[in-house]
C-alpha cells in the first residue's frame, strides 16, 4: 500500500463503496501496529466522513498480534459477536492458509492463541466464544 498516496486510497475506496453499496466496513483499528493496516484504518475514516454515504456501520477488528502491540494498549471492545466452536475452528483454518501469517505456540495467530483469545472475548461478554470490535460509527 505504500506505493499509493493516501488519496488516492481514499479515491479507490470511495469508487467502491459508491459501486458496492454496502451497509457496513469493517477495517483495522486506527493503533494496529502494521503500517498498511493503519493506511486502510485512515482511509476508511475519511471515506466515510460525514456528508458522504452517512448510511455506513464502521467497525474496526482486533488483529492478534498486531492491534495490542502498542503500549499502552489502545484496544478497547464495545461490541461482542457471539460465534460457535465452528466458526472458531473456521477462523483458525483460515489463519493457518497464511502460512507467513500463522505460526507455533505462543505466537498470537497460533491455534491455541486465537482459541484462548476467542474464549477471553466471550468471557467478557457473557458468550462461549465471541469476536470482539470497536464501535467507530454506526446508524440505527
Amino acid at each position: 500500500m505504500d506505493k499509493h498516496s493516501l488519496l488516492e486510497v481514499i479515491h479507490w475506496l470511495e469508487k467502491i463503496i459508491n459501486n458496492v453499496k454496502p451497509d457496513l466496513i469493517l477495517t483495522h483499528h486506527r493503533y494496529c501496529t502494521n503500517i498498511d493496516h493503519q493506511y486502510c484504518h485512515n482511509a476508511v475514516v475519511v471515506a466515510t466522513r460525514p456528508g458522504l454515504n452517512d448510511h455506513l456501520t464502521v467497525l474496526c477488528g482486533e488483529v492478534p498480534s498486531s492491534t495490542g502491540y502498542l503500549k499502552p494498549v489502545q484496544w478497547e471492545p464495545n461490541l461482542y459477536i457471539d460465534i460457535s466452536k465452528d466458526n472458531l475452528e473456521s477462523k483458525i483454518i483460515a489463519m493457518e492458509t497464511f502460512k507467513g501469517e500463522a505460526r507455533p505456540d505462543p505466537h498470537p495467530r497460533s491455534r491455541e492463541v486465537l482459541s484462548a483469545l476467542a474464549k477471553v472475548r466471550g468471557s467478557e461478554s457473557g458468550f462461549y466464544f465471541a469476536e470482539s470490535f470497536m464501535i467507530s460509527k454506526t446508524f440505527l
